[in-house]
C-alpha cells in the first residue's frame, strides 16, 4: 500500500512540475530559467538513455513518466528559442494520436460532420486506452474535450485503480477543464464517482464555489472533508458551520477519522473543537 502511495505522490508531483512549466513557459526570464533547466534535463537523460542502450543493447523505457515524456517531446530548439528570445511564444502542441487521424466514412452517420466524427472517434480512442489502465491517455484531450461533462464523467467513472488500490482518478480530475471546476452541477456529480475530487482540482476550488453555501453543505455531505475547502468567509459563519455540523453528526456520526482532518485548519477546529458548539448541533437536529 505505501508502494501504491508513493507512485500517486510521484505522479502528482511529476504533473505539477509538467503545470509549472507550462505556465512559466509564458513569464519572461523566469522561463529562460525553467528552461535552462529542462535543456540539462534532456541532455543528461538523452547520455543516459545512450550510455544504458551501449550496456544492455535495450532502450531505455521511461514512457510511464508524465514529466520525462513531457520533457522528451520538448525539442532542444524550443527550449533554446525560450531562453533566448524573450518575446518568443511557447508554440502549443498537438497530442493527436496517429491512429486517430483516419478519417470515418461520413455515410455511416449522414447527419456528422468528418469533424465531429473524428472527435468521437478520438474520444472512444482515450477511453479505451484509460480503461486499459494507460492513465496519461488523457493528456491527449483537446481543451474541448476536457471542458466536455459527458466525456470527462466518463473518464473518471472507468479509469482503474493502481494495484493495491490506491485511487489514480485524481489524474483525470486534474485534467478538468476552465469551464468545469466551475460548474457545481458537474463537480457534484464528480463527487458521486468519486468523492474526494475537490481535493485534487488542479488549481483548486474557485472562490464562488468556495463561498458558495449551498454548494459546500452539498459537498460536505458527499464527502466531510470537502469542508475544507469553503471560503474563510463560510467557516467563519456560525450559521453555516452548524448546518455543516448537522451533516458531520447525522451522516458520519463525527467518525474520527474526520475529525482528524479537520483539526488541521483552525478556523474549522475553532468550532468543532468546542463541546458547545456541538451541545448546538444537537439541539438544532432535535427541533428539525
Amino acid at each position: 500500500m505505501k508502494y501504491n502511495f508513493s507512485i500517486m505522490v510521484i505522479e502528482n508531483i511529476s504533473r505539477a512540475c509538467v503545470f509549472l512549466d507550462r505556465k512559466f513557459d509564458r513569464v519572461p526570464l523566469l522561463r529562460s530559467l525553467t528552461n535552462l533547466i529542462v535543456l540539462v534535463q534532456k541532455c543528461v537523460l538523452d547520455l543516459f538513455a545512450r550510455i544504458y542502450f551501449f550496456i544492455f543493447s535495450q532502450n531505455l523505457n521511461l514512457s510511464n513518466s508524465h514529466y520525462y515524456k513531457y520533457i522528451h517531446e520538448k525539442t532542444y530548439s524550443e527550449c533554446i528559442l525560450l531562453i533566448f528570445n524573450p518575446f518568443a511564444t511557447a508554440p502549443e502542441r498537438s497530442h493527436a494520436n496517429p491512429q486517430q487521424e483516419k478519417r470515418i466514412d461520413p455515410a455511416a452517420n449522414p447527419q456528422a460532420t468528418p469533424e465531429s466524427q473524428d472527435q468521437s472517434r478520438e474520444k472512444a480512442s482515450i477511453l479505451e486506452r484509460l480503461e486499459k489502465g494507460e492513465i496519461d491517455a488523457i493528456d491527449d484531450a483537446s481543451p474541448s474535450m476536457k471542458d466536455d461533462e459527458d466525456f470527462m464523467l466518463k473518464a473518471l467513472k472507468i479509469i482503474p485503480k493502481y494495484k493495491g488500490g490506491s485511487s489514480s482518478k485524481y489524474v483525470v480530475i486534474q485534467e478538468f477543464g476552465p469551464g468545469l471546476v466551475k460548474n457545481k452541477n458537474f463537480l457534484l456529480k464528480a463527487m458521486g464517482i468519486f468523492p474526494g475530487t475537490l481535493s485534487h482540482l488542479a488549481l483548486g476550488l474557485s472562490n464562488d464555489l468556495s463561498n458558495d453555501w449551498d454548494f459546500m453543505l452539498e459537498a460536505t455531505r458527499k464527502f466531510a472533508t470537502a469542508l475544507l475547502r469553503a471560503s474563510d468567509e463560510l467557516k467563519r459563519d456560525k450559521k453555516f458551520m452548524l448546518e455543516a455540523g448537522k451533516i458531520i453528526r447525522l451522516d458520519y456520526q463525527g467518525h474520527s477519522f474526520h475529525m482528524n482532518y479537520f483539526q488541521h485548519d483552525p478556523l474549522v477546529q475553532r468550532f468543532f473543537g468546542d463541546a458547545a458548539f456541538w451541545a448546538d448541533v444537537d439541539a438544532a437536529i432535535k427541533e428539525a
